[in-house]
């Protein structure tokens, strides 16, 4: 049997038995390191890492609004923020979800279906907002989530769950000074060195107790359709994975 690896962009898909990947995008698990851990350390975690250390470099004393706080990136940047100090403000669905979250730690659980997550966001802050959002959501959060940021804070737009964004006015942007940025995960592992650095230190928060991943049961690959309307509705919560 060969090493146990983690991979981004294959070019011949993933819902397959054998594909082919270029090796700079491979990460060699260490060998206490379970299968399921390891795709959720490549994906998530290096999105969480890139995001928080990168995007907006987070630290003792940021507030922070992280959409989606129950999902697969959403629980990972939730424990993660906290673990770097700063104050977290998170939205789920739920109230199973807003539970769940609060046992990662975040600070303020919003349910947006219940209340207007920017109206909740400037109560609770005194009209500041935060110093930044991580939005994977797209179309339904973008313009809500532009007047959530502070003064010179950013706007870290890296998914489209609903949709592509609507353009920006940037005229919205002037008052506050706002950053916004779209990013994706390409640019910040141009090689192998990158994405073993920051899988592992992903991996040492796990270790040292301060992240704890949520991976639902595994399912077989006949009933990816099925997972992927679970996705769609918004029914999972961690990291689902697919298996052949």
């Amino acid at each position: 049997m060969g090493d146990l690896v983690s991979f981004t962009g294959a070019r011949t898909g993933t819902y397959v038995e054998f594909t082919v990947v270029n090796a700079e995008k491979i990460y060699k698990a260490p060998e206490r390191v379970t299968p399921e851990v390891a795709a959720t350390l490549q994906i998530m975690g290096i999105t969480v890492h890139y995001l928080m250390h990168d995007v907006f470099a987070l630290g003792p004393g940021h507030d922070c609004l992280i959409h989606a706080g129950a999902g697969g990136v959403g629980h990972i940047a939730v424990q993660t923020a906290k673990a770097k100090g700063a104050t977290v403000f998170t939205t789920v669905g739920s109230p199973e979800k807003a539970e769940l979250v609060m046992g990662y730690g975040a600070d303020h659980v919003i349910q947006y279906r219940e209340v207007n997550f920017k109206d909740r966001i400037l109560e609770l802050t005194d009209g500041r907002g935060v110093d930044v959002v991580y939005d994977a959501i797209g179309k339904e959060t973008t313009q809500d989530s532009i007047a959530c940021v502070a003064f010179q804070g950013t706007l870290a737009l890296f998914g489209d769950t609903s949709g592509v964004a609507e353009p920006v006015d940037t005229r919205l942007l002037g008052k506050e000074a706002i950053y916004v940025t779209r990013v994706g995960m390409p640019s910040f592992i141009p090689d192998g060195e990158a994405v073993t650095r920051r899988c592992n230190d992903m991996l040492a928060l796990i270790t040292a107790g301060k992240l704890n991943l949520n991976i639902a049961p595994p399912r077989p690959l006949a009933q990816a359709m099925e997972m992927h309307r679970d996705l769609e509705g918004r029914k999972t919560v961690g990291k689902n994975i697919l298996l052949p």
